[in-house]
């Protein structure tokens, strides 16, 4: 089948010049999904934590990254274990405003008594996770 496509619906590293199409992130979606205001019970929060990551796989502008949601439909761990990339992708992708919006949201959430110890490393472990990807990304302009 021509129009770029290697039959699977994802784009061919020929139709795209040998780079991955960065799709686009609705910062709108993503905003609904952080929104924890109403969480009060740790099922709540295990609900919000993995209803986010969900939205975080479908909004991902890395193709890749949005190849695997439906797959994490199913397999549920996968969304979980894709959660970091995925959260720092949509992150980088959105607007300085957003980002402060989400980052409260994830605030609001390591400040509720109520969040789950599951959720709570899961939370401990992205802001790890971000913390390396920031420190790797300074060490590169270092020595540029």
């Amino acid at each position: 089948l021509g129009g770029g496509s290697s039959g699977s619906g994802m784009p061919d590293d020929a139709s795209t010049g040998g780079k991955a199409c960065a799709m686009e992130v609705s910062a709108y979606a993503l905003k609904r999904a952080w929104e924890s205001s109403l969480r009060s019970t740790q099922g709540d929060w295990n609900e919000w934590l993995s209803h986010f990551a969900a939205e975080l796989l479908k909004q991902s502008p890395s193709s890749a990254l949005r190849a695997c949601a439906s797959l994490a439909q199913r397999y549920p761990a996968v969304t979980m274990q894709l959660f970091n990339p995925a959260f720092m992708s949509c992150y980088n992708d959105l607007s300085y405003p957003m980002q402060n919006e989400m980052l409260r949201a994830l605030n609001h959430a390591l400040n509720s008594p109520q969040l789950s110890a599951e959720a709570l490393q899961v939370l401990l472990n992205l802001v790890e996770f971000m913390q390396h990807d920031i420190m790797l990304n300074s060490k590169g302009r270092d020595s540029s």
